[in-house]
């Protein structure tokens, strides 16, 4: 695995990888990003890191791209312009409530979900 990280200063494509075996590693997870949002080409770019494999905190698929393709999800990847008591709300105005499990949410702070279904 080791081999995968180290920098060839001779690498051609720097940009999306550090070396052959790190960019055959970005080809596999590539791959598996384009197979789990198939039906969502839409946000294979908003997906796929502009930065080598290992090159910053994995993560690790463990239900997150199908939850991407649910009806009621949307990816905002724009910068969060303010904090509120209830959510973010991004640089152009989108409202989020954080990533969070909602029944547990709601449960351990009594939070009334009717307020986030009206935002």
């Amino acid at each position: 695995m080791i081999e995968a990280l180290r920098k060839d200063p001779g690498w051609p494509h720097p940009q999306r990888a550090v070396n052959a075996r790190n960019d055959g590693h970005r080809q596999f997870f590539t791959r598996y990003l384009e197979d789990q949002l198939q039906d969502r080409p839409d946000i294979h770019a908003k997906t796929l890191p502009d930065y080598p494999p290992f090159g910053k905190r994995i993560l690790l698929d463990n239900g997150w791209y199908a939850a991407l393709k649910r009806d009621h999800v949307t990816l905002v990847v724009e910068p969060v312009a303010e904090v509120t008591e209830h959510g973010l709300v991004s640089e152009s105005g989108i409202y989020a409530m954080p990533f969070l499990n909602v029944e547990y949410w709601q449960m351990t702070r009594n939070v009334d979900l009717d307020y986030y279904t009206q935002c």
